[in-house]
């Protein structure tokens, strides 16, 4: 267990680096890596290095990026609607076409059949 000094120090690190302008994810990413080395040694740390880089081949990952940026761009295209009466309208129109072709994959399927 990390004693309270410990702790201490790496908060006033943290708050230390977010004070002179640096990123918080960085800030946060670079005292958590430190405050793991010295919890967990550096095995632990290479541990966690490879469930990280594991974990980067999961499709979910491709997936949002280009969910969130369709958003943005559906949004923008729309104006005058709120972004929440967009964002429904938009899941309601990929709902509706995917039915279209699901529909039209099983006629085609059915009729050559």
């Amino acid at each position: 267990m990390m004693d309270i000094f410990s702790v201490t120090v790496g908060f006033l690190i943290l708050l230390g680096t977010m004070t002179l302008g640096l990123h918080i994810a960085t800030v946060m990413f670079g005292v958590g890596f430190l405050g793991a080395a010295l919890y967990l040694g550096w095995p632990g740390v290479n541990s966690m290095v490879v469930v990280y880089l594991g974990s980067m081949d999961e499709a979910v990952l491709l997936q949002l990026p280009l969910f969130i940026l369709l958003g943005r761009f559906w949004d923008l295209m729309i104006p005058g609607l709120t972004t929440a009466v967009k964002t429904n309208l938009m899941a309601s129109m990929f709902s509706a076409g995917s039915a279209a072709f699901l529909f039209l994959f099983l006629h085609e399927t059915l009729r050559a059949g």
